[in-house]
């Protein structure tokens, strides 16, 4: 029972994680970065990395969809730990 709701925790953090690459793309895109979908996987930390440039100088700070994508890398993480750990 734990390790099922471990289990959906950690997939909810993961939509949380596909939805906040998707919106960093996107506002990349609105600033007329140019993005190769076919490397996504392995180029979203320049990505991340590019829109924390963007974003902070910007506005002083990063955005507010750096720390959603990295606090929900984090949190999947951790509970699919717990996952394995229980199982």
């Amino acid at each position: 029972m734990l390790s099922t709701t471990l289990l959906i925790v950690m997939f909810a953090f993961a939509a949380i994680y596909i939805f906040a690459t998707i919106r960093i793309v996107i506002e990349l895109q609105k600033r007329d970065y140019k993005i190769n979908f076919l490397l996504i996987k392995v180029l979203i930390f320049k990505y991340l990395n590019q829109y924390k440039k963007i974003t902070t100088e910007e506005t002083g700070s990063p955005g507010q969809l750096y720390y959603v994508w990295v606090y929900s890398v984090l949190l999947m993480a951790i509970f699919a730990f717990g996952v394995i750990a229980t199982v």
